[in-house]
C-alpha cells in the first residue's frame, strides 16, 4: 500500500498543482494545498500557524 501511495502522490501533486491560499474547488468546497478539502478535513492548529507564517513573508 505504501508503495502505491509513494507512486501516486507525486503524480497527483504534478497534475493537481499546489495553491497556498484557500479557494473554492469546482464542487464548491473550501480547498487548499494539493486539493485538500478543508471543510471535510480541517487544518490542524499547527498547519494554520504554518500558513499564517508563510503568508506574512
Amino acid at each position: 500500500m505504501k508503495e502505491t501511495i509513494d507512486l501516486i502522490l507525486p503524480l497527483s501533486a504534478e497534475f493537481e498543482g499546489f495553491r497556498s491560499k484557500v479557494y473554492k474547488c469546482p464542487a464548491g468546497f473550501d480547498t487548499i494545498g494539493f486539493e485538500r478539502n478543508i471543510e471535510a478535513n480541517p487544518l490542524s492548529t499547527e498547519e494554520k500557524a504554518q500558513l499564517k507564517m508563510q503568508m506574512e513573508v
